[in-house]
């Protein structure tokens, strides 16, 4: 969830910026196509490709040597990554985040010994200008790979509880500020007493109390909160449930884009896919 958040804030960033450039790869052990670096150097380059085009050059030569067998090459990958970073980073700053490392098991060892290779031997004035944030459980293997790379942050169970209980304060004062006359600290009471100090309990829940057309009283809401399941199963099923007869198959076709897709998609993208779809979506504008 933490790294959900950054993704959001960093992107918002990047957008005002006009200089910096984002990139991010969520590993998953759970789903087979998001285990392997091989995917996370793909999805990388392609974001990569859709923010500065003019990079495709320097992937022709590589495409015209290997063909599609470039795309299971890890050393050509890995060279042409490097070789964007450095032509980005000549007149960009460039920020990567990579959540759940050791949730990578295919090629972890050779990503981790590129990326320190890598870092530990770029000049000082590209360094300046790269930022790469990797979560991961400690796993003594990547922390031996990574113990001379960077500033090692490990978070307790204090810590997040801290976080967690500030940032409901703060979700809870914006989504609220209209209500000055209400006792919000019951709500975020209520919140902090249900989250069992998970961030994305807290964010969905405050999600669907916010949801538009859903005009609550402060007695209504902690109401809607007592009755909140915790499970996060069940909180999903519950938003699912919760969805209008009319939206339903345009629900089931946003979320098979989003399980299809190979890396996670921005609300644009998704919009845009689909849009394409739709019945009443011109004719003109699709081609």
């Amino acid at each position: 969830m933490i790294s959900s958040f950054l993704v959001a804030e960093l992107d918002k960033d990047c957008q005002k910026t006009g200089n910096t450039i984002f990139a991010y790869y969520f590993f998953d052990n759970k789903v087979k196509s998001r285990r392997s670096a091989l995917v996370l150097l793909r999805t990388l380059l392609l974001q990569f490709l859709e923010q500065r085009p003019s990079l495709f050059r320097l992937i022709a030569p590589d495409f015209k040597k290997l063909g599609q067998k470039l795309m299971e090459d890890f050393d050509a990958l890995w060279r042409i990554l490097v070789s964007m970073l450095q032509h980005l980073l000549q007149t960009n700053h460039v920020w990567i985040l990579i959540d759940a490392v050791d949730e990578c098991d295919e090629d972890r060892t050779p990503l981790l010994e590129s990326l320190r290779d890598w870092i530990t031997e770029a000049p000082l004035e590209k360094n300046a200008k790269l930022r790469v944030l990797l979560t991961y459980r400690p796993y003594a293997d990547i922390q031996d790979l990574l113990s001379e790379v960077g500033q090692d942050l490990q978070i307790d169970r204090g810590t997040i509880n801290a976080d967690l209980e500030k940032f409901i304060d703060i979700r809870v004062d914006e989504i609220y500020k209209s209500r000055p006359n209400w006792n919000t600290q019951k709500i975020k009471d209520a919140l902090k007493e249900r989250s069992g100090g998970t961030f994305l309990w807290a964010a969905l829940v405050l999600k669907v109390l916010m949801l538009p057309g859903k005009t609550l009283t402060m007695k209504q809401v902690l109401k809607r909160l007592e009755e909140m399941p915790t499970d996060l199963r069940e909180i999903y099923d519950k938003i699912l449930g919760d969805v209008d007869e009319e939206h339903v198959e345009d629900a089931v076709k946003v979320l098979q884009r989003v399980i299809a897709a190979s890396r996670p998609l921005r609300v644009a993208e998704l919009t845009e896919a689909h849009a394409f779809t739709m019945p009443d979506w011109p004719k003109t504008q699709a081609e």
